[in-house]
C-alpha cells in the first residue's frame, strides 16, 4: 500500500515523515537548483580566474612594453644630448672657420701688397741692374779711351789740338754719363 500524498509513512522502529507535498511535474528540486547555482558560482570563479590570469599577463606584457619604451626615451635622451653636444661643436667650428677665413681673407690682402711691392721692387732692381749694367759699360768704354789718349799724349811729339778737343770733350761726356748713372744707382740703395 502506498501512502497518499499527504499521509506519513510510519513503521515500527522508526517514523519518518513523507514531504508534505510531492514534486509537481516540471518542477526543478533543491537540488537542481544548486547545482545549476554551483555551476553558475564555478563558473564565475573560472572566469574571475582566467581574467585576472589575463589581466596580469597583460599588466606584465604592458610593463615590459613601458620598460622597453622608457629605455628608447632614455636612448633618445642621449642621442638628443649627443646632437646638442654636436650642434654646440658644430658651432664652435663653425666660428673658427670663419675667423680662419677672415684671416685668410687679410693674409691673402698682405700678400697682395707683397707681391705688389715685390714686383716694383724687383723693377727697380731691374732697373738699378740695367743702371750698374750702363755704368759698367762706360767704365769699361772710358778705360781704352783715357789709355789711348794717354799714350797719345806720350808718343806723339806734336799734338794736335783738334783731335785733343774732340777726345777731352767725348770724355767729358762719358764722364758726365758715367757720373748720372752713378747717382741713378745710388738713388736704389
Amino acid at each position: 500500500m502506498f501512502p497518499s500524498r499527504t499521509s506519513e509513512w510510519t513503521t515500527m522502529d522508526t517514523q519518518w515523515s513523507a514531504p508534505t507535498e510531492v514534486r509537481r511535474a516540471g518542477q526543478p528540486s533543491f537540488v537542481r537548483w544548486s547545482l545549476v547555482v554551483s555551476a553558475f558560482v564555478c563558473g564565475i570563479a573560472v572566469s574571475g580566474a582566467v581574467f585576472a590570469y589575463a589581466w596580469s599577463h597583460e599588466s606584465s606584457g604592458k610593463q615590459a612594453v613601458q620598460d622597453r619604451l622608457g629605455a628608447q626615451f632614455a636612448k633618445l635622451a642621449a642621442v638628443q644630448r649627443q646632437v646638442t653636444g654636436l650642434r654646440v661643436q658644430l658651432h664652435k667650428a663653425q666660428r673658427t672657420a670663419q675667423e680662419r677665413a677672415r684671416e685668410i681673407s687679410a693674409s691673402k690682402r698682405q700678400i697682395g701688397r707683397l707681391t705688389t711691392a715685390e714686383h716694383n721692387e724687383h723693377a727697380r732692381v731691374l732697373e738699378a741692374a740695367a743702371a750698374a749694367g750702363s755704368a759698367v759699360k762706360l767704365a769699361s768704354t772710358l778705360e781704352p779711351e783715357i789709355s789711348t789718349l794717354s799714350n797719345y799724349l806720350r808718343s806723339t811729339p806734336t799734338l794736335d789740338p783738334g783731335y785733343l778737343q774732340a777726345q777731352i770733350a767725348y770724355l767729358g761726356r762719358q764722364v758726365t754719363a758715367l757720373h748720372d748713372e752713378a747717382q741713378r744707382l745710388a738713388s736704389y740703395g
